[in-house]
């Protein structure tokens, strides 16, 4: 049975769409991640997204979000993150400002939007090394940030929130150069850990 064409009014279509160039070029840099094979890649992915969580997550509580999206406290994933960053003993990156925009709800989404949906390319690393038994052959490594990424439907929840927004077309423009911005910030963290790129991997 095939699928039903998306809906290209929605929200979610259009954040997709919007961000294609940028989310496809960050899926470029994980490539080297896979198939896992080098423990200082896998320190680059993690020092990177603890950097931007650190920040990220930072902006959105600060803003509206939480008042739409009550729950979204409880799927930080910054304390696993931390987990990772002591247990390793790997150096904190020193980063630039997020600045996506003005912290409000169009925004807001935006960010979560990306924040959110990194979930998806975490829980196909991880079961990548799942399958090639990577915590068995780095025993020294931490990997709390990857098995949590895939707990609960979080994405799933937020997209399905987004359904109910009635944002204007300025709105939606708004949100998605957030998106833009935030892949951005990924991206720029990305470069200031060194990690290399090499060849798609994933896209969500």
């Amino acid at each position: 049975m095939s699928k039903p064409a998306p809906d290209r009014s929605s929200l979610r279509f259009l954040l997709r769409e919007g961000t294609r160039e940028e989310h496809d070029g960050l899926d470029r840099s994980f490539a080297a991640l896979l198939p896992p094979r080098d423990r200082a890649v896998y320190h680059h992915f993690i020092r990177m997204n603890h950097a931007a969580h650190e920040a990220v997550e930072t902006w959105l509580a600060d803003g509206p979000l939480i008042a739409w999206l009550p729950e979204w406290p409880s799927w930080s994933r910054l304390d696993d993150l931390r987990s990772d960053m002591e247990h390793m003993g790997l150096e904190i990156v020193c980063r630039p400002r997020f600045l996506p925009g003005a912290s409000a709800l169009p925004q807001s989404v935006g960010v979560a939007y990306v924040l959110e949906g990194s979930r998806l390319g975490a829980v196909y690393i991880h079961r990548e090394m799942i399958r090639h038994a990577i915590m068995d052959h780095w025993p020294q490594d931490s990997f709390a940030y990857l098995a949590k990424s895939g707990e609960g439907r979080h994405f799933t929840t937020l997209a399905t929130r987004m359904v109910d927004l009635d944002f204007s077309p300025d709105d939606q423009a708004l949100c998605i150069e957030a998106a833009r911005a935030t892949f951005g910030y990924f991206e720029t963290l990305r470069q200031l850990t060194g990690q290399p790129a090499d060849k798609v991997t994933e896209t969500a």
